[in-house]
């Protein structure tokens, strides 16, 4: 064996001897393993590489290298000596232009072995029959294919896109249908997504995924379903009339794409585009229950995990619940509330000066959240759970609220340093209202050490949120629950945490 651990040659006919110093002990095992490229392919046997590794790399982080190897016209020869014997292991081979192979190895003590030769495999082709729709101009669009792993996933939600990553097979798409082909995929289970302009439409909204494996062909046709872009507009009304401002279509959790801003224009109209997606059984269930058995083709275009939001030009927002749903085209106003303007300000006590990133909140009960469902250009609203309209002040110390009811009303405000502060006032049936709250600084910081405090990175505590003290067992116990206070703190009774 040591002869040939380096280069070496020989003339046809020539006959090479290979031997060994000694048998491996019980716990070791030596053997031998060819791999062949294909017929037709001028490819150079010597890129051929291989390794061991255990069946469950995440209890064994072992890796094994060849001691030697042999290269005979289309056929590559590793030689491993003195290898674990106790526990499976995977022999992985890899050439830059063909289909990673795996070959599971069972224990086998003391023993030497030859393994049956493995023929590897040109990688594949998918070919992609898509009829792609836009309804403008795009300044680019592309298909792709992210690689996602090695299984295929039963439940496409279970998905997260940035487990995947890009093989750099990439082509550029042309409205109306045609056959794209995207070359060079090794083994593995790939997701299709398109990237048009600032957006990312993952598995291009009807699920499209291909398994390569050693049975898949050079060549893998696909037949996805149409990539359609919708067009849905209206106007933002404030006291039934339209104003000038913006939809804002932003995802719900971070990374997945940028926010889709859509202004609107002389006619005082916003035109919101987007792609449409074939509902899950999970985005079927947000809908009220009289949609969800609506055929698939009916609710196309559903957007999950996406909020909206209507802006004025002014700055003032109405953030519709995360759960809405839009599907189809067509006209949809989108009513933002009476013209009713809460314009309020926190300054501190002594100075005067403004209080920038104070939470202010208002009302006891909060507000209901709005969900909106747009399908086949009819709007049904329901609505969600209740959330305390709140805000942060701005660099001027300013908040803006508007939708809040007529009447009394109790406003709160907190900030890091400050005593938190609430005052009742009376909203008026239109037009705005301007009032000033003054916190005085806190001389000794008061957070109840024996209290929870909920705080996120960006916000600072978080007031009228909701917690639920559980006992863990084989059943969940229900002991009691608690909301926090101004400063985002909540306080368990004794009787709730004993035993």
């Amino acid at each position: 064996m040591t002869a040939i651990s380096t280069v070496s040659t020989c003339s046809p006919g020539e006959t090479l001897t290979l031997s060994r110093p000694e048998a491996p002990p019980a716990d070791l095992q030596d053997f031998m393993v060819s791999a062949l490229i294909p017929d037709g392919l001028e490819l150079s046997i010597d890129d051929i590489n291989v390794a061991l590794y255990p069946a469950k790399p995440k209890a064994d982080p072992y890796v094994g290298q060849p001691a030697a190897a042999l290269s005979i016209a289309r056929r590559r020869t590793f030689f491993f000596l003195r290898q674990p014997a106790g526990r499976p292991i995977k022999v992985e081979f890899r050439h830059p232009q063909l289909r990673t192979r795996e070959v599971l190895l069972s224990p086998l003590g003391g023993g030497v072995r030859e393994l049956e030769d493995v023929r590897l495999q040109e990688r594949v082709a998918l070919e992609v029959t898509l009829d792609y729709r836009p309804t403008r101009e795009h300044r680019s669009q592309t298909l792709q294919a992210l690689l996602c792993g090695q299984q295929q996933r039963r439940f496409f939600e279970e998905v997260p896109r940035e487990v995947c990553s890009r093989t750099g097979s990439r082509v550029g798409l042309q409205p109306g249908q045609a056959i794209y082909r995207l070359e060079g995929l090794d083994s593995g289970w790939y997701v299709l997504e398109a990237s048009i302009d600032n957006e990312l439409i993952f598995g291009l909204g009807s699920q499209a995924s291909a398994l390569v494996d050693a049975e898949a062909p050079a060549v893998l046709p696909m037949v996805v379903e149409p990539l359609e872009e919708l067009h849905i507009f209206g106007s933002l009304l404030v006291g039934g009339e339209p104003v000038p401002g913006a939809v804002v279509l932003s995802p719900f959790m971070d990374g997945i794409t940028e926010a889709l801003i859509f202004p609107t224009d002389d006619e005082l109209l916003y035109h919101m585009y987007f792609f449409a997606q074939t509902p899950s059984e999970f985005g079927r269930n947000r809908l009220p229950e009289d949609l969800r058995g609506a055929e698939s083709e009916k609710l196309r275009g559903l957007f999950d995990g996406y909020q909206l939001q209507g802006c004025t030009e002014d700055g003032f927002c109405h953030l519709f619940h995360h759960q809405s749903t839009f599907s189809g085209g067509g006209r949809m106003d989108l009513d933002l509330g009476e013209d009713r303007e809460l314009l309020a300000r926190v300054v501190d006590t002594s100075s005067g000066s403004p209080i920038a990133g104070a939470l202010v909140v208002v009302g006891k009960r909060g507000k209901a959240a709005e969900t909106i469902h747009f399908v086949a250009g009819e709007l049904h609203r329901q609505e969600a759970t209740f959330e305390a309209p709140s805000t942060l002040t701005d660099a001027d110390g300013y908040v803006r609220l508007r939708g809040l009811p007529a009447g009394q009303q109790r406003i709160g405000s907190s900030a890091d340093g400050y005593q938190p502060k609430s005052r009742e006032f009376s909203m008026p049936e239109s037009g705005r209202l301007e009032l000033e709250l003054a916190l005085s600084s806190e001389k000794k910081r008061r957070d109840d050490p024996s209290a929870l405090t909920l705080r996120f990175p960006d916000r600072g505590s978080v007031a009228r949120a909701f917690f639920l003290a559980l006992r863990a067992g084989q059943e969940v116990d229900y002991r009691c629950s608690q909301g926090t206070d101004l400063r985002g703190q909540v306080r368990f009774p004794d009787t709730c945490l004993e035993d």
